[in-house]
């Protein structure tokens, strides 16, 4: 995003997580390429459209599973690649959930400085 500031740190995770669309109940993995407490980007071969509302389940350190919901705001096709990549901005979650996704992206952060 150019010329815009992040309104929290951004933490790369590069791991696997669940993504599922809208009411479906089907899941499909996709990579976690970083998370913040407003956003995420996300490679999949899935395809999704601007606008589009997504939720994410992520279980990472060990840590019971959280899910959110994201609107998908930037696709980019990566050239020579099977995939793309998405900006997620993050719009619904459960107090529970923003405290931990909040948690683990300051834990993250805290490690990287070290």
């Amino acid at each position: 995003m150019i010329g815009r500031r992040r309104a929290s740190p951004r933490v790369p995770v590069n791991e696997q997580v669940l993504l599922r669309e809208g009411d479906d109940d089907d899941v499909c993995p996709v990579l976690l390429s970083d998370l913040s407490c407003g956003g995420a980007c996300i490679r999949t071969d899935l395809r999704l459209a601007v606008g589009d509302v997504v939720w994410l389940a992520i279980e990472l350190d060990g840590e019971e599973p959280f899910e959110f919901a994201a609107k998908v705001l930037a696709v980019h096709a990566q050239d020579r690649a099977c995939y793309y990549e998405y900006g997620l901005r993050i719009v619904e979650a459960t107090l529970e959930n923003a405290s931990r996704l909040n948690a683990f992206v300051d834990r993250r952060e805290a490690g990287a400085r070290r």
